[in-house]
């Protein structure tokens, strides 16, 4: 395995995040929870050949394919490989995010059309939630929190309080520079303070390496400077 290849971290059993180095644009982490009978996948990738590389390891790491897969948010990095999942398995999000998703379509072969992203088809969420909802894999309990409009309006958050490990989809970004083009920046800070209630110990950014919590602190520096240069802006004109 060369550096740049995706690579699975187990930061407790039965729970694999999904690393695709170097967590730039569309390189995206997800990950999976299974007891070795169901699996529940967070995110898929943003190309067909991604997807069935994320398919190939969890099989690799001996589990079921997935029954359900939970996207963090509407974005094709985190959605388009979705279909290479379904129908077995019934994708779960945000009510904005099926909404969001459906009206972004094919946007990223828009936006990169040199990119080979495959066979792609666009496939939203099929049940939906507005607040929060527990699933549960075996005896891991899995919480899935809508932290506000934040990153994206319809943003998920999702929880394993027994293991202590959080993926925050794209509410983090280790080693990297927070995006924030569709969403909001006061949203995005209440949406760390909520992270940093759930009390995780392994912290799954929605690209990039594992964290911990400092990766918070990190993230609202770069959100305040932000908003900093933004009020400077406002008084000079």
């Amino acid at each position: 395995m060369t550096v740049d290849e995706p690579y699975l971290v187990q930061p407790a059993t039965g729970v694999y995040a999904y690393v695709q180095p170097d967590g730039g644009w569309c390189l995206n982490n997800a990950g999976f929870v299974s007891d070795g009978g169901r699996t529940l996948l967070i995110d898929t990738a943003a190309t067909e050949r991604r997807a069935l590389a994320l398919r190939d390891a969890v099989v690799a790491a001996g589990v079921p394919l997935p029954r359900t897969v939970v996207n963090t948010h509407h974005h094709g990095d985190h959605t388009y490989g979705n279909g290479v999942f379904t129908p077995e398995a019934l994708v779960l999000g945000h009510d904005n995010a099926r909404s969001e998703q459906l009206a972004a379509g094919h946007q990223l072969e828009m936006i990169w059309p040199a990119t080979d992203f495959g066979a792609i088809e666009i496939t939203a969420p099929s049940l939906t939630y507005s607040d929060r909802m527990t699933l549960h894999v075996g005896g891991t309990e899995v919480q899935v929190i809508h932290p506000g409009v934040a990153h994206t309006t319809g943003d998920s958050v999702v929880w394993l309080p027994g293991q202590r490990v959080v993926f925050t989809g794209d509410l983090v970004f280790a080693e990297g520079t927070p995006f924030l083009a569709m969403g909001s920046l006061a949203g995005s800070l209440r949406a760390l303070e909520l992270l940093r209630s759930l009390g995780a110990e392994t912290v799954v950014p929605g690209h990039g390496p594992l964290t911990d919590p400092s990766a918070y602190d990190a993230t609202e520096r770069y959100l305040r400077y932000v908003a900093e240069l933004a009020r400077e802006g406002v008084a000079k004109g």
